[in-house]
């Protein structure tokens, strides 16, 4: 029996969605010698990170679905923690992305938060969303608030499936002005 907990950072640019996974297994019964990462369709896959990686391996079923198998230097029996980097090209701004899915499989349960941060001079707002609920900043967990990334918005969800469309967009400048005049005589 595992839980996974998941941080995720969204870093948004023009052209580009760059994802940054960290995934807490919790081991409450038995062991674990190798985890399974769904990965969302469209992403390349950058990175694979662990103390206790041995190895992985990216593997995509017959209907094209992909996932990452990550193979332990021994079996964990009470935590360990897995990094992956993703990111996929988009559309020129404006442009609604999907918060892609990130998914721990063969766990019981899992919860976690999604951060997203744009780059200057755009801006991110929440489309639709579902089994997922918007937080405040402050409630962001310190690991990403630290990670030196403006974070515009929190989302937090505690089971799967959940699902969140931003819409992301150049900020429009607007200039404000008042005229004066004043008469001498």
């Amino acid at each position: 029996i595992a839980f996974a907990e998941q941080r995720m950072l969204l870093r948004i640019s023009p052209g580009l969605v760059r994802v940054e996974s960290n995934l807490d297994y919790t081991i409450l019964q038995g062991q674990m010698a190798e985890a399974l990462v769904g990965l969302p369709a469209g992403y390349s896959l950058l990175k694979v990170q662990s103390d206790a990686l041995r190895s992985w391996e990216l593997r995509e079923d017959a209907d094209g679905t992909k996932a990452v198998a990550v193979s332990l230097l021994e079996p964990a029996t009470a935590h360990f923690r897995l990094a992956l980097v993703l990111e996929k090209t988009l559309d020129p701004v404006p442009v609604e992305v999907d918060a892609p899915q990130v998914v721990a499989l063969g766990v019981t349960r899992e919860k976690g938060v999604v951060a997203v941060a744009v780059e200057k001079g755009l801006q991110a707002e929440i489309v639709s969303r579902e089994n997922i609920g918007q937080v405040d900043l402050s409630e962001m967990p310190a690991e990403l608030r630290a990670m030196g990334y403006q974070i515009s918005l929190g989302l937090k969800y505690l089971a799967r499936p959940f699902g969140v469309r931003l819409r992301v967009s150049t900020i429009e400048s607007k200039v404000y002005g008042e005229v004066s005049c004043l008469t001498v005589a």
